[in-house]
């Protein structure tokens, strides 16, 4: 059976792949979300200059400032938006936020971190493709990354993205990149 609705956790049961549990958040843990969000994107722009990221504040606080103005908040209003949380021992260690109201039949990949001890074991991976087993419905996957965050630009064509014209509007097209993965049905 196919899950059609978009404003309710689909009925399926969380999934275990590796010793890693992707399970849906209704009640994130806002300390470990945040910490698992400021470690990963610090890691991935910590030797980008700042001008490049146009921002004038100290990295850390600005992503902390980042998560905790928007993050919690998004998630209450939207009803499109469904978190998943990579959990090692019951413990979050990475997570995705996908935006299922973007377009009709694309999943908008909004956020996504994976806390740095964590990475290079297939967590980022098992998280971007959680969605679809629970939501088969969709013919795409999109995202957009900054130009200059490296690990984005190499992880998503590694696990099988293309460069796409998705962009949102208003994002500089010289500054940011968007990415895809077409979902091959059988």
């Amino acid at each position: 059976m196919k899950y059609e609705g978009r404003g309710e956790a689909p009925p399926h049961p969380n999934m275990n792949e590796n010793n890693i549990t992707y399970e849906w958040e209704t009640e994130p843990d806002r300390d470990a979300f945040q910490r698992i969000m400021v470690g990963s994107f610090f890691n991935c722009y910590k030797d980008i200059p700042k001008e490049v990221l146009k921002v004038e504040a100290d990295l850390k606080e600005w992503l902390s400032g980042h998560f905790s103005d928007g993050f919690f908040e998004m998630l209450k209003e939207d009803k499109n938006l469904r978190l998943v949380a990579a959990k090692v021992d019951r413990v979050p260690v990475g997570y995705a936020l996908f935006d299922l109201g973007q377009c009709p039949q694309q999943i908008y990949i909004s956020e996504m971190a994976v806390d740095p001890a964590f990475q290079r074991r297939g967590i980022g991976k098992g998280l971007v493709f959680s969605i679809l087993k629970w939501f088969p419905i969709f013919e795409k996957i999109v995202l957009v990354t900054r130009k200059s965050n490296a690990q984005s630009c190499h992880f998503y064509p590694s696990i099988g993205f293309q460069i796409s014209s998705y962009i949102h509007e208003g994002y500089d097209p010289e500054l940011y990149v968007g990415f895809e993965f077409k979902i091959q049905r059988q």
